[in-house]
């Protein structure tokens, strides 16, 4: 019986492996995401959710205002952005341990979260994982685009609240400045 078994969890484990081995990064792909979004941005996004720290409701529009700078002798990326009356700070670092781009994030409501970044073919990925402040978890997948010579950069994809899937993602940001 156990021979029957065996041959199941060597294919359990090559899936595993290699559904993780497809969301590693190299640092070097690290400095080209980073170079890509360092500088500051523009955007008006459509709030996918009822956030804690925004007055405003799913659904509705407001401008967003983001500053991305190269920290820690170019080991780090930090984060500033401003979305309505809500602010989120953020650290984007190659994970050595784990082969990967991460950036943790902590808002001004005391939500926090964490995505990963990978590049497959040419497209950057992303997965998100986090909490809103009542313990509701946020999780979701998708890609971030950049176009017009990396001038304007579109976040896209699907999240869920708690398992209930939001209004689709879909941010554009403007690049105001490289710097």
């Amino acid at each position: 019986m156990t021979h029957l078994i065996r041959p199941f969890c060597a294919v359990a484990v090559i899936l595993c492996a290699s559904s993780t081995l497809a969301q590693t990064s190299t640092p070097k792909q690290f400095s080209e995401l980073g170079d890509l979004l360092a500088g500051r941005w523009a955007s008006q996004i459509t709030l996918i959710a009822d956030w804690p720290e925004f007055s405003k409701k799913q659904g509705e529009k407001v401008n967003g205002y983001t500053i991305i700078k190269w920290a820690v002798d170019m080991h780090a990326l930090t984060e500033d952005e401003l979305i309505a009356e809500g602010l989120t700070k953020s650290v984007y670092f190659w994970d050595a341990g784990l082969k990967t781009i991460k950036a943790v994030r902590i808002s001004s409501a005391g939500s926090t979260s964490t995505t990963t970044y990978w590049k497959k073919n040419k497209d950057w990925h992303w997965k998100h994982a986090g909490a809103q402040t009542d313990g509701k978890k946020l999780q979701g997948t998708g890609t971030l685009v950049f176009e017009d010579g990396g001038n304007v950069m579109i976040g896209d994809g699907t999240l869920y609240l708690d398992g209930k899937e939001l209004l689709h993602y879909h941010d554009v940001y403007k690049r105001v400045d490289k710097r």
